[in-house]
C-alpha cells in the first residue's frame, strides 16, 4: 500500500542524472568541476573580492593601503583559489593535495594554466560523477575577460593611432593655403 504521508527515501545528495553526471554547485566545496566553470568561477571569485574591497574602500572608511587591500584581497582570495583548484584536480583525478601551489605566488600561474587546458575524465572516478554541461551564465561568465582583453589591446593600439591621426589632420588643415 502507498502511504502519501510517509518520509521520503531519497537520498540527500546530488541527484544523479541517467547519463551520469551532476550539476556542480558554485559554492560547494566537493565534487568536480571542468575546464570552463574553474574559469567562469575563478573570475567571478576575483570580481567578487575586487567588488568587496571597493565596497570597504568607498563606504567603510578602509585608509587606502596597497598591503591592506592585498591581504583583504588574498585571504578570502587564497581560500577560494584551494577550493576551485581542489575540485578541479578531482575531475582530472588527481590528489587533492595538489592544490596547495594555488596560493604560492608563481607556481599558481602554472597550476592554473595545467586545470585549464588539462581535459578532464569524462565518466565518474574516485570523485564522484562528471560535471554536467555548462550553462549559459558559465559561458558567458567565461567569455568576459578574453573579451575585455581584445577590446582593451584594440583599444590601447586604436586610440593613439587616432590621436596622431587628429593632429597631423589639424596641422594640415591650419598650415595649408587655398
Amino acid at each position: 500500500m502507498n502511504n502519501p504521508y510517509a518520509a521520503p527515501t531519497a537520498g540527500l545528495d546530488e541527484p544523479i542524472s541517467q547519463d551520469g553526471t551532476y550539476t556542480p554547485k558554485v559554492f560547494a566545496v566537493n565534487g568536480r568541476i571542468g575546464r570552463l566553470r574553474y574559469l567562469a568561477y575563478s573570475i567571478g571569485q576575483g570580481l567578487l573580492l575586487a567588488a568587496a574591497v571597493g565596497l570597504l574602500v568607498g563606504f567603510g572608511g578602509l585608509r587606502v593601503d596597497g598591503w591592506t587591500i592585498k591581504l583583504i584581497q588574498y585571504g578570502p582570495g587564497s581560500v577560494i583559489a584551494l577550493i576551485l583548484a581542489r575540485r578541479r584536480l578531482q575531475d582530472l583525478g588527481q590528489t587533492p593535495w595538489l592544490s596547495i601551489p594555488a596560493v604560492i605566488p608563481y607556481l599558481n600561474i602554472l597550476l592554473g594554466l595545467y586545470l585549464l587546458f588539462a581535459p578532464g575524465d569524462d565518466a565518474s572516478n574516485q570523485y564522484g560523477p562528471a560535471p554536467g554541461p555548462n550553462t549559459r551564465g558559465v559561458k558567458l561568465a567565461a567569455w568576459i575577460v578574453p573579451a575585455v582583453a581584445i577590446i582593451g589591446i584594440v583599444a590601447a593600439v586604436s586610440i593613439p593611432a587616432y590621436q596622431g591621426y587628429m593632429k597631423r589632420g589639424a596641422s594640415h588643415s591650419t598650415g595649408s593655403k587655398l
